[in-house]
C-alpha cells in the first residue's frame, strides 16, 4: 500500500512540475492562439462594439450632456443578451414616449447597414455571430427568428448623479428585440 501511496506522489509531482515548467515556457502570443473562441463570443464581442459605436453617436445626435453608458449583458438564467444605452436625461423628458423614440433610432443605427427588408434585425444578428467569408449552415430550425428573440435593446433615461442624491429620481427603460414596433416594446418605470 505504502508503495502505491508513493509511486502516485511521485507521479503527481512530476505532472505538476512539468505543467509548471510548461505554464512559464509558454508563449503568451502562442497560448492565446490556441484558445478556442465560439461563435456566441464573437457575436457578444461585436454587439458589444456595435452598440457603444452607436452609443457614441447618440451623444451628438441628441446633444446629450454626458456620454451614455453602453454594452452587453448575458443573461443566463433568462437565456438572453442585452445591449444596453443609458442616458443621463432631464425630468421633464423622461417619459415612455421619448424612450421608444430612442429605442426606434438606436434600433435602426444599429441594423442600418443590413439589407432593407423585413429581416433586417435577423440579418444584422446573423452577420454578428457568424465568422465572415463563408457560408455557414443553421444548426437550428428557425435560427434567424429564434437570434432575434434571443438579443434584447434596452434603453434607460436615467437621472444625473446631482439628481439622484437628492430625491428619489424616476427613470425610464424601455425593452424590445431590435425588430419589435414601438407598442410591442416593454416599458418600466422605477424610482
Amino acid at each position: 500500500m505504502k508503495k502505491i501511496v508513493g509511486i502516485v506522489s511521485v507521479i503527481i509531482s512530476l505532472t505538476l512540475g512539468s505543467a509548471v515548467q510548461g505554464a512559464e515556457g509558454l508563449d503568451p502570443f502562442r497560448w492565446l492562439r490556441s484558445q478556442p473562441l465560439t461563435f456566441f463570443d464573437l457575436g457578444v464581442i461585436r454587439l458589444d462594439r456595435d452598440i457603444t459605436r452607436v452609443s457614441r453617436w447618440l451623444l451628438d445626435a441628441e446633444l446629450l450632456d454626458a456620454k451614455p453608458a453602453a454594452g452587453v449583458q448575458v443573461a443566463g438564467r433568462r437565456r438572453s443578451i442585452i445591449a444596453f444605452v443609458s442616458l443621463e436625461y432631464p425630468p421633464d423628458r423622461r417619459t415612455g414616449k421619448e424612450c421608444r423614440r430612442i429605442f426606434r433610432r438606436v434600433a435602426h443605427r444599429l441594423i442600418g447597414g443590413a439589407p432593407e427588408g423585413p429581416g433586417r434585425a435577423s440579418w444584422y444578428l446573423q452577420s454578428t455571430f457568424f465568422p465572415q467569408g463563408r457560408e455557414w449552415t443553421r444548426p437550428i430550425p428557425d435560427f434567424a427568428d429564434r437570434l432575434v428573440k434571443l438579443v434584447q435593446l434596452q434603453i434607460v433615461l436615467a437621472s444625473t448623479p446631482d439628481e439622484g442624491i437628492k430625491l428619489r429620481a424616476k427613470k425610464v427603460s424601455c425593452v424590445g428585440t431590435l425588430d419589435a414596433d414601438l407598442a410591442s416594446v416593454r416599458l418600466e418605470y422605477t424610482n
